[in-house]
């Protein structure tokens, strides 16, 4: 388990996995920050994968992730042949590649997300898994957190606005 974790400014130059890189394992991370990792193909912040028949299993619960970077999937989290629920969550402005990336129903038998929200990431914020924005309690809007537009995550509060619709 990863518990009150900061990862920042972690780099994969020449791989995958900016942050963390787990193959056919079980990988928990809570109450954790990911911010300006970097991955050189898959998973700026965290790659997750099994293989041969033998699934990874991972679980993000009050995890924000932003500014990471990835050079070909997922910019926060590559997954493959890995089951896969996130909850509490938040991802936003993370580029290179969608924020969450998965595989195929055969490769990723299992993804849940609940109460998250993922906005702002370039090209986009989902990929071949299921967008599920606005079910499951995700947040379909901005929720209006108190943060700068400076790309310095270093002085943002990251607290929602009185006005939030979270």
């Amino acid at each position: 388990d990863v518990r009150q974790a900061l990862f920042a400014r972690n780099g994969a130059w020449t791989a995958s996995g900016g942050a963390i890189e787990v193959d056919r394992a079980v990988l928990t991370v809570r109450n954790s920050i990911f911010s300006d990792n970097l991955a050189a193909t898959d998973g700026g912040a965290v790659r997750v994968t099994g293989a041969n028949g033998s699934l990874s299993d991972v679980t993000f619960d009050h995890v924000t992730a932003t500014f990471n970077l990835a050079g070909q999937s997922g910019s926060v989290l590559d997954l493959a042949y890995t089951d896969a629920l996130v909850t509490n969550s938040v991802f936003v402005q993370n580029s290179g590649s969608e924020a969450i990336e998965g595989a195929t129903s055969t490769a990723a038998p299992t993804y849940a997300q609940s109460y998250c929200w993922a906005d702002a990431n370039s090209p986009g914020n989902y990929a071949i898994t299921p967008d599920p924005t606005g079910i499951h309690g995700n947040v379909e809007q901005d929720p209006f957190v108190l943060a700068t537009d400076d790309s310095d995550w270093t002085n943002d509060t990251w607290l929602l606005t009185p006005s939030s619709p979270a």
